[in-house]
């Protein structure tokens, strides 16, 4: 009987090791908006609503290397506006110093992006 255990705790060591120790588990929210862009949010709270808001059209530069962000029709950035520029050939560049982090921003993207798709997190990560 002992030697039994023996070989029965050898084996169960042996998958543990083998074997992943954890399991994560994500929640994934399809924005109908096709592409193959995600946005991940990490240490999401359960239970919460996330909203994703988009702000700009982003362009692929024909060689794959760079985009650029215009400012989608029928919207329109002022100049006075914090966050973002507008050059001569229309593409938006962050000002320097603008702060996307603080709650102003979230209320100004908020009031000038158009929202994508909403969802109430069911574990920490939640993928758009």
């Amino acid at each position: 009987m002992k030697k039994l255990k023996n070989l029965f705790m050898a084996m169960l060591a042996m998958l543990a090791m083998v074997l992943p120790s954890s399991v994560a588990s994500a929640q994934t929210v399809d924005t109908q908006a096709g592409g193959t862009g995600k946005i991940t949010i990490r240490n999401a709270s359960e239970s919460q609503t996330y909203t994703v808001y988009k702000l700009f059209d982003a362009t692929v530069t024909a060689d794959g290397t760079g985009i650029s962000y215009k400012v989608p029709t029928g919207k329109t950035l002022t100049p006075n506006n914090p966050y973002f520029a507008v050059d001569s050939k229309g593409n938006v560049t962050a000002k320097e110093g603008a702060d996307v982090s603080s709650e102003a921003f979230a209320t100004w993207a908020m009031s000038f992006g158009t929202e994508v798709k909403s969802a109430k997190a069911t574990d920490n990560t939640l993928v758009f």
